[in-house]
C-alpha cells in the first residue's frame, strides 16, 4: 500500500461529516459520551496499575517527587488555560463555516498555544525547583528538564483534545490516547522490570511518559488536514468574531479561576496552613472519595456539553431539545453512579475499600464530610447544565451576578475559617456554590422556554435506587449464607 492510499484510507475512516441536523448531532453527542466514558476507565485502571507499582518500586522520597510532579504540572496548566478550555467549543463551529477560516483558526489558536507554554517554560522551570525545596526533595537537573517538556507536552495535548473534541472526533483522539497509554504501560513495565536504581525509575518514567506525549502531539498534526472534511455551508457571524472568541475566553478564564478557590488544589495546602495537617488529611481523604464520582461524570461529559449546546445554536427552534438531551444525559450518569454508591455502601464495600486504601480506622469525621461532598457534587452536576447555557447564549452580565454570590460567600468562607468548625464551613461552601447554580438556573427559567424534565429524573433516580437496593440485598444474603 502506498503512502498516499494509506492516508486515503485514514480519511475515509475517519469521515466524520458535521451534518446540521438534529438527529444527527444528538447521535454525535451520545457517541461522543460513550467514548469519553470508556476511555476514562480504561484511563483510571491503567494510572491505579501504574501508581500502584511506583508506590511498590520506588522509594518514598522519590514516589513523591513523581507524583508532586504531575500534581504541579496539571495545576499550571489550569491557571494557564486562558479560557481556551470553554471558547474552543462554544466558537469551533464559527471557524468552520469556510476553508480559509478554519486554516487561520487552527494556525492562530495552535500559535498561541505554543507561545503561553514556551513563554511560561522558564517560570515552570524555576518554580518547580522552588517547589520541591519547600518540599524538602531533591531532584536532579535532568528531572526538573524533563518535568519541563511535559508541561509543554500535556499543554499542547490539552489544546488538541479541545480541538477534535469540539467538533465531536472523540473517537479518533480517545484511541490515539489509548494507544499512548498502553505504550506508556509497557515502556514503564520494561523500565520496572530491568535493573535499575530509585532515582533512575523516576527519570525513565517521567521520559517515558514525555516520550508518548510527542507520539499523541504527532498523530493529533498528521491527522489535522482530516478535520476540514467537517467544514459546511452555512452563514456563521463574522464581525468581530475574534474579538468574542477572546472576551468569551477572559471572562469565562476569570469564573474558573475563582470556581478553583474552593476546589481541593487549594483547600488542602489554605487547610493545612490554617488548621493544620490532621484536619486537611481527613478532608483530602473524604474529598478524594467524593472526587472518584464527581470526576467520572465530568470526564464522561467533558466539553460535549458546550459542543452540543453551541451546535444547536445553528439549529432553528432545536436548542430547546438539544438542552433536553444534555439534561437527561447529566440526569443518566448521576443516577448510574448514585446507585453504584448505595450498592457500595449497603454492601459494606465502601467502608472495605476506605479501610484497605488509606489503612486507617473508621472515622465517623470522615463520613460525614464524606456525605456532605458527595452531596453537593451530585446535585451541583445537575444543575451544570444551566451554566453552561449561559455560557453558550453569551449571557455574562448573567453569569457574573451570579458569581457576585459566589464571590461573597467565599470571603465569607475564607474570614470564618478560624473562628468556626471546619464541617459545618464545608457545609456552607457547597450551599453558596448550589446557590450560585440556583441563580444561574433562575435566569435561564426566566429568560428562555427549557423543558424541565423533572419526570424523566425521578425515573431514573428511583430505578437506580431500586436496583442498587435489590442488588445489595442479594449480595449481603449471599454473603451471609
Amino acid at each position: 500500500m502506498t503512502l498516499k492510499s494509506f492516508w486515503g484510507t485514514v480519511g475515509t475512516y475517519l469521515d466524520d461529516r458535521l451534518v446540521m441536523d438534529q438527529d444527527a448531532l444528538a447521535a454525535k453527542f451520545s457517541a461522543a459520551i460513550n467514548w469519553n466514558a470508556s476511555l476514562y476507565l480504561f484511563y483510571k485502571v491503567a494510572m491505579t496499575l501504574l501508581t500502584l507499582l511506583f508506590f511498590r518500586h520506588l522509594s518514598t522520597h522519590d514516589f513523591a517527587l513523581w507524583s508532586n510532579t504531575s500534581s504541579i504540572t496539571f495545576l499550571a496548566l489550569l491557571w494557564i488555560d486562558s479560557g481556551l478550555k470553554k471558547s474552543i467549543p462554544r466558537f469551533a463551529l464559527y471557524f468552520s463555516a469556510s476553508p480559509t477560516k478554519f486554516n487561520t483558526f487552527l494556525v492562530r489558536i495552535i500559535t498561541y498555544q505554543s507561545i503561553i507554554l514556551l513563554g511560561f517554560t522558564p517560570i515552570f522551570y524555576y518554580g518547580l525547583r522552588q517547589f520541591f525545596l519547600i518540599l524538602g526533595l531533591s531532584a536532579s537537573t535532568w528531572i526538573i528538564g524533563i518535568a519541563t517538556h511535559l508541561f509543554v507536552t500535556e499543554g499542547l495535548i490539552s489544546l488538541f483534545r479541545l480541538i477534535y473534541h469540539a467538533y465531536f472526533w472523540n473517537r479518533f483522539f480517545n484511541l490515539l490516547i489509548t494507544a499512548s497509554l498502553l505504550c506508556e504501560m509497557f515502556l514503564d513495565a520494561v523500565a520496572l522490570l530491568t535493573p535499575h536504581t530509585s532515582s533512575d525509575l523516576v527519570y525513565l518514567i517521567l521520559f517515558n511518559k514525555m516520550l508518548c506525549n510527542a507520539g499523541v502531539i504527532f498523530g493529533s498534526i498528521c491527522i489535522l488536514p482530516f478535520l476540514k472534511r467537517t467544514v459546511i455551508e452555512f452563514h456563521a457571524p463574522t464581525k468581530n468574531l475574534w474579538k468574542s472568541f477572546a472576551k468569551h475566553s477572559i471572562l469565562l478564564w476569570g469564573t474558573t479561576s475563582l470556581k478553583s478557590l474552593s476546589e481541593r488544589n487549594f483547600l488542602i495546602p489554605l487547610l493545612t496552613y490554617i488548621i493544620g495537617p490532621q484536619i486537611a488529611n481527613i478532608f483530602k481523604l473524604a474529598n478524594d472519595g467524593a472526587l472518584l464520582f464527581q470526576r467520572t461524570m465530568l470526564k464522561t461529559l467533558g466539553t460535549a456539553d458546550t459542543s452540543l449546546l453551541a451546535h444547536a445554536d445553528h439549529l432553528p427552534r432545536k436548542q430547546a431539545e438539544a438542552f433536553s438531551l444534555l439534561y437527561r444525559t447529566t440526569i443518566s450518569l448521576c443516577s448510574i453512579l448514585l446507585g453504584i454508591l448505595i450498592f457500595l455502601s449497603q454492601t459494606h464495600l465502601l467502608g472495605i475499600i476506605l479501610k484497605s486504601f488509606t489503612h486507617i480506622q473508621k472515622d465517623p469525621l470522615i463520613f460525614t464530610l464524606f456525605v456532605i461532598l458527595i452531596t453537593g457534587y451530585f446535585l451541583e452536576f445537575l444543575l451544570l447544565p444551566y451554566e453552561r447555557f449561559l455560557e453558550v447564549k453569551q449571557r455574562y452580565r448573567l453569569l457574573l451576578q451570579a458569581y457576585g454570590i459566589y464571590t461573597v460567600g467565599l470571603i465569607v468562607f475564607l474570614l470564618l475559617l478560624r473562628r468556626v468548625h471546619f464541617l459545618p464551613l464545608i457545609a456552607f461552601l457547597h450551599s453558596v456554590k448550589l446557590i450560585t447554580l440556583g441563580v444561574m438556573v433562575y435566569f435561564v427559567r426566566k429568560s428562555y422556554t427549557i423543558p424541565h424534565n423533572i419526570g424523566y429524573g425521578i425515573s431514573w433516580i428511583a430505578s437506580s435506587t431500586a436496583c442498587a437496593l435489590v442488588l445489595s440485598f442479594i449480595v449481603n444474603a449471599l454473603l451471609h449464607h
